[in-house]
């Protein structure tokens, strides 16, 4: 195991050295932050990229197709972990916004509006789409396990699944039905905007750092009581509950403090973290299943603690560096844009793609069904590039009118 461990430790320092080459000091890398960073759109690219690439090839199947190539397997199902990376992100992007406008008088109503026309629109034309399938029972599979639907409208289908699960007709992880089910992320995100700003905009900056290091502290306690007070249910509470989650966005809101203060850590102490975070990764996550309890209770923050590196990393790398250059590549940008669409729509693609050809739950063998894999996922991208084009993007040309007030509360 040690050898293996430190073989992906080599691998890690390596593949570092390459993609950060050549890369300024920290107080060249360490800029007056910018209203709008590119490389975001690279690492927001990444993070669907992650979780897409999870749920379309490690399907059943997928460890037997690759032939030789198996070995891979347990690191490809570590795609789940790509949530983390979007709520780090979405830590440090509305922190970010929330600590600029900190004493504007518009401070409430411009932020909520804004987060009203990006999110709403394109989740309410979800809802209406499930309705649609329910009502007409199209692709049964993404319809098992439902949950009241007025769950949805209020943001708390997280808690709804964390209630239900283990009951009878609930598995014993239970996400609703398919259809919505990644919209728990959604409810964690959107709980965590009712909460934030209201703290943010009473709290010094030195009391914001604590309060997001208490978030990433807190959240394997929360994760330990869900398992210890709930039983069976902790699995789901575990995995979808704000309180089990925050540690993601705790870490996304220490880096929006530290890149605005101007004390980011150096090339050197970040990469002093990776050997452990090698470690962690396996000793947590590869060497157990997605909802064993020294993962929920472990592995959780190690995959939110690297997705926290990566940002760091991000943000302090040379503008010339191979990972800047990707990270702002132009397909990494568009995956960056078009991932709110993407993320919702994927898997239902995927999962009426293969409902209606082979009648079947989607899965990876003979070539038909991989090219109908490549088939669902051109469908989802070309379905995201329109959502994003006509239908997003005028609507946050127009959320823009709302600005924050320069003017002191």
């Amino acid at each position: 195991m040690w050898l293996r461990i430190l073989a992906a430790t080599a691998i890690a320092y390596l593949t570092i050295g390459l993609i950060l080459i050549p890369v300024n000091s920290y107080k060249a890398a360490a800029r007056k932050h910018d209203s709008r960073i590119p490389i975001l759109d690279g690492v927001r690219g990444t993070a669907i990229l992650i979780v897409v690439v999870y749920h379309y090839f490690c399907i059943p199947g997928f460890a037997t197709s690759i032939g030789p190539w198996h070995r891979i397997a347990p690191a490809m199902y570590l795609g789940w972990a790509g949530v983390d990376l979007f709520f780090v992100l979405s830590g440090f992007l509305i922190g970010g916004i929330l600590i600029d406008n900190q004493g504007s008088s518009s401070y409430f109503s411009t932020f909520y509006r804004r987060r009203f026309f990006r999110i709403l629109p394109l989740y309410f034309l979800l809802l209406v789409s499930y309705a649609c399938a329910a009502g007409t029972n199209a692709v049964p599979s993404l319809l098992k396990e439902r949950i009241p639907w007025v769950s949805y409208l209020f943001f708390v289908q997280n808690l709804e699944m964390f209630l239900r699960s283990n009951e009878p007709g609930f598995g014993r992880f239970s996400s609703g039905p398919g259809w919505l089910s990644g919209t728990w992320s959604l409810a964690v995100e959107e709980q965590f905007y009712l909460i934030l700003p209201a703290l943010v905009r009473r709290l010094s900056m030195t009391q914001i750092k604590i309060l997001a290091v208490l978030m990433v502290v807190l959240a394997p306690v929360a994760r330990w009581s869900a398992f210890h007070f709930a039983g069976a249910k902790g699995f789901t509470g575990a995995y979808v509950m704000l309180p089990s989650r925050m540690d993601g966005l705790g870490f996304g809101l220490l880096a929006a403090v530290l890149w605005r203060q101007k004390k980011m850590p150096g090339m050197r102490w970040l990469a002093a973290v990776i050997p452990v975070l090698v470690w962690g990764f396996w000793r947590y996550t590869v060497l157990g299943g997605q909802v064993v309890l020294r993962q929920a209770l472990a592995g959780y923050s190690v995959s939110a603690a690297a997705a926290f590196v990566f940002l760091l990393f991000c943000l302090s790398c040379s503008k010339n560096s191979i990972l800047s250059w990707t990270l702002c590549s132009r397909p990494m940008v568009f995956l960056g844009k078009t991932s709110y669409c993407l993320y919702l729509c994927h898997g239902i693609i995927l999962a009426a793609g293969f409902s209606l050809v082979f009648g079947t739950e989607p899965f990876l063998g003979a070539a038909p069904s991989v090219a109908l894999v490549i088939i669902c996922l051109g469908l989802s991208l070309g379905l995201s590039w329109a959502s994003w084009k006509y239908f997003e993007s005028p609507l946050l040309d127009f959320a823009k009118r709302y600005r924050y007030s320069q003017r002191n509360a």
